[in-house]
């Protein structure tokens, strides 16, 4: 038998994975623990657990903060309007999102109210999110926000997005990552101004996502 480590004790179960073991049978055991999970407060108001969607054998990750409303109700992720131009502007740039790269978030059940993910929540989700990284072995990272951002180059606090955003960074995994902000920022925003320059942001970074992926692909 395999030894304990830090994922399957976090779990409660003796082991996750067998040797015998698909890598896509590993993924939807790991998926199907995440479906009966109640390490934290979201388990008592969440419609469904949102573990993520995509093509695991891509070698690329998008990683966002939280489910919403559609995405609860449905059970896939960004599913709404902001979903909904994310995938458009891709698909501008030749990426086809259920094709191309998996997506998920730090926490995989909604947070009342789309409140933000607190840190007690990002922590009890976290051994989902190392086990799906850990299948699919990304070689690229595109974070969705400042807490995925946080999350995957390991800080603290979460940073400001003009710290990090529109350049190539290597995260805790030793992986390179891009940073944009949250597609929902252009919803949320107030000011004409900022909703264009976002939205502009948005599209820059995701060009390059768009530009990184395609060279994964040729290699």
């Amino acid at each position: 038998m395999q030894s304990k480590s830090n994922l399957y004790d976090l779990l409660g179960i003796e082991e996750v994975f067998t040797p015998e073991e698909s890598p896509i049978h590993r993924f939807y055991r790991i998926k199907s623990i995440a479906e009966r999970c109640k390490r934290c407060r979201l388990h008592s108001t969440r419609t469904q657990v949102v573990f993520g969607f995509g093509n695991i054998a891509s070698g690329v990750m998008v990683i966002g903060e939280a489910p919403g409303g559609n995405e609860d109700i449905y059970g896939k992720p960004f599913i709404g309007k902001a979903g909904e131009r994310f995938s458009s502007i891709l698909k501008e740039y030749g990426i086809e999102r259920d094709r191309d790269f998996y997506i998920t978030n730090v926490v995989k059940c909604r947070p009342p109210k789309n409140r933000d993910p607190q840190k007690d929540e990002i922590q009890a989700c976290e051994p989902f999110l190392v086990a799906q990284i850990k299948i699919i072995k990304p070689k690229l990272f595109l974070a969705l926000g400042r807490y995925s951002a946080a999350w995957l180059l390991g800080l603290k606090r979460e940073p400001s997005m003009k710290e990090i955003r529109g350049k190539i960074l290597v995260s805790k995994f030793n992986v390179p990552l891009i940073v944009t902000y949250h597609p929902s920022t252009v919803d949320h925003a107030r000011n004409p101004e900022w909703r264009n320059f976002a939205l502009n942001a948005i599209r820059e970074d995701l060009k390059l996502f768009a530009e990184k992926i395609k060279e994964i692909q040729q290699s």
